[in-house]
């Protein structure tokens, strides 16, 4: 992960790198980041989220019909709750290892996703069942490289 800053004196782009830093603690406006995820997360990034926000593509550890979409970490959880709020479409991209799980907390309830893209191996039962909610999935091939 990099982090950009200008330099006014030199007028050129500058960046610092913080993977593999274990004890660096990065604040930055609006909140931190999160090692593990490289994520920003903490409940000040709210008033840098626009009011209104067309479309947003979440990813999400787990998806189910009872709880939506959810999540592990609570901070994660806060800004994506945030930016959930003010869009008008969510847009879901989970694979189908992430299908009929359910992580620590919610951040999107299943009537509020609009669209979800995953790869052909999502349960059919459970695709089915989104569908008749009135959720459009789009199911995508999957394509390995082989390593060998």
């Amino acid at each position: 992960c990099c982090f950009f800053f200008f330099s006014s004196r030199r007028r050129h782009t500058r960046y610092i790198s913080v993977t593999g830093v274990q004890t660096c603690a990065l604040p930055i406006l609006g909140g931190r980041v999160r090692r593990e995820s490289l994520s920003l997360v903490d409940a000040q990034i709210d008033p840098l989220v626009p009011d209104s926000i067309g479309k947003t593509f979440m990813g999400a550890l787990g998806l189910s019909l009872e709880q939506g979409l959810t999540d592990v970490n609570p901070s994660e959880i806060t800004v994506k709750q945030s930016i959930a709020r003010r869009s008008r479409a969510i847009i879901a991209l989970v694979d189908s290892t992430k299908w009929d799980n359910i992580s620590y907390g919610t951040f999107v309830p299943t009537g509020q996703i609009h669209t979800i893209i995953s790869d052909q191996n999502a349960p059919e039962n459970m695709v089915t069942e989104i569908e008749k909610r009135g959720i459009k999935v789009i199911q995508v091939p999957t394509y390995f490289k082989d390593n060998k």
